[in-house]
């Protein structure tokens, strides 16, 4: 389960005074319902009143519009190409962002399970004995959790909870803590030089990275699920090594059932047939 942090950049963008809402508008033509009574659908509001023409289409809907305004005056349609063959996600962006001050695809992640994992990872602190061979466990769990994982964003936020925990374990669990600061005042200072992509890769970091420096607190039942999954990641690595060791056997072989004799098991050789001979024969 991910959990996505949309919420502070929206909550900046209502103090801007561009409070906004997403929504897509489904379009129908006029219809019979089921008790066969006629619905007029919306194609005809869509077409005449906000001016659509084509699909798909994309407009800003300023506030006050309502059926005593003058529509409009609140309509602003997107002015790039809207060929599907030709659109382009970047341009959308921009006029979302314009709009409303947030940026499409810009959005942090945090996995909550393994959120827990590194709350209770830090919580043994930088540990010996038997409390390392915990973290070294818990460690190998996120592991083989994101070990066959290839869909995005999940792969990417895998890894970068597979180096916190490495690097804690090379230099210190104090080590989240430092990075969330360094990396912080490089966003900072270098904000007006860094691309879109780079601000929200850093912020990706330093996502996962306050997992380690700032750990949840844990309940009860995030114990739970961490014990309740490491007993089916301990139960899927035995299955893993049982189906290599003794692999599904084939179907039984001719020796283990014992030949059969098979009808036309041997080749017939065809022999050159003599027309003269035949047509003596005939005769």
């Amino acid at each position: 389960k991910l959990e996505t942090t949309p919420k502070k950049r929206l909550t900046d963008a209502h103090e801007k005074s561009q409070g906004a809402l997403f929504a897509y508008l489904e379009i129908k033509d006029g219809s019979e319902d089921h008790n066969g009574e006629w619905q007029e659908g919306n194609s005809k509001f869509v077409k005449n009143a906000l001016g659509l023409k084509k699909y798909p289409s994309f407009l800003f809907l300023s506030k006050g519009m309502d059926g005593r305004s003058k529509y409009s005056s609140h309509i602003t349609h997107y002015k790039g190409s809207e060929d599907p063959l030709e659109l382009s996600d970047e341009e959308i962006f921009k006029f979302v962002e314009n709009k409303v001050g947030f940026r499409l695809g810009n959005d942090v992640y945090n996995i909550i399970f393994f959120d827990s994992i590194a709350a209770r990872f830090v919580s043994y602190g930088d540990a010996s004995g038997v409390d390392y061979c915990k973290q070294r466990f818990l460690a190998l769990l996120v592991r083989l959790a994101t070990m066959f994982s290839y869909k995005e964003p999940f792969s990417t936020i895998g890894k970068l909870y597979n180096r916190a925990f490495s690097m804690s374990f090379e230099h210190g669990i104090g080590y989240s803590e430092k990075q969330v600061d360094k990396l912080q005042k490089r966003l900072e200072s270098n904000k007006g030089n860094l691309s879109v992509g780079n601000i929200h890769e850093f912020r990706q970091k330093i996502a996962i990275l306050k997992a380690f420096a700032e750990p949840k607190k844990l309940t009860a039942e995030d114990d739970k699920q961490i014990f309740i999954h490491a007993l089916l990641h301990i139960g899927l690595v035995i299955a893993i090594i049982l189906l290599f060791m003794f692999p599904g056997e084939d179907a039984e072989t001719a020796e283990d059932i014992g030949e059969e004799e098979v009808i036309n098991a041997e080749p017939v050789i065809a022999k050159a047939v003599d027309d003269d001979k035949v047509s003596k024969k005939k005769r």
